[in-house]
C-alpha cells in the first residue's frame, strides 16, 4: 500500500503536475494558444522523459539540465514555438522551479526544523508530499505569467478600430 501512496504522491502529484505546469509555462511565455490534444501529448512525452531521466545514474542537477533540454526540443518540434522564445521560456521555468523549491525548503525547515530535514527526506512518501507546495507556488507563478501575456495590448475604440 505504501508503494501506491508513493507513486500517487511522487509521480502524479509532483512529477505529472510539474510536467503540466512546465508545458503550460512554455505556452504562456511563448504566447502559444493551447490546443488540448497537442498540450496533452507534449505533457505525456515530457512526463515520461522526465521520469526516465530522473532514473538515470547521473549526478543530481545534471538530470535537471537534460529535462530542460527535452522541454526545449518538445517546444520547438511539437509545439512549434520559436527557438529563442522557447529557450528563454525554459530558462525562466528553471529559475521559477529553483525559487519555488528554495521557498518550499525554507518553509519546510521552519516547520519541522532545519536540523530534521535530512531525517525527514529519508521517508520517500514524506519527501514527495513535501514537494507539492513548491508545485503549487510554481503553478501560481505560471498562471501570473499567463495572465500577463494574454492581456490585450491594444483596446478597441468606439469605432471598432484598434488604438494603441
Amino acid at each position: 500500500m505504501e508503494i501506491l501512496q508513493i507513486i500517487l504522491a511522487k509521480y502524479i502529484m509532483v512529477y505529472l503536475l510539474q510536467s503540466i505546469i512546465c508545458v503550460l509555462a512554455v505556452c504562456a511565455i511563448c504566447k502559444k494558444k493551447i490546443e488540448i490534444k497537442l498540450f496533452s501529448l507534449v505533457t505525456i512525452i515530457f512526463f515520461a522523459s522526465a521520469i526516465i531521466i530522473r532514473l538515470l545514474p547521473i549526478e543530481f542537477g545534471v538530470h535537471t539540465l537534460f529535462i530542460l533540454i527535452v522541454l526545449i526540443i518538445l517546444g520547438i518540434t511539437l509545439l512549434k514555438t520559436p527557438i529563442y522564445k522557447t529557450v528563454l521560456s525554459v530558462l525562466i521555468v528553471g529559475v521559477i522551479i529553483l525559487l519555488t523549491e528554495i521557498l518550499n525548503g525554507v518553509f519546510l525547515g521552519l516547520v519541522i526544523g532545519f536540523e530534521n530535514i535530512t531525517e525527514f527526506s529519508k521517508n520517500e512518501l514524506n519527501w514527495s508530499i513535501a514537494g507539492i507546495p513548491a508545485n503549487i507556488l510554481f503553478l501560481f507563478a505560471v498562471l501570473f505569467i499567463y495572465k500577463l501575456n494574454t492581456k490585450p495590448d491594444n483596446k478597441e475604440n468606439n469605432n471598432g478600430e484598434i488604438s494603441s
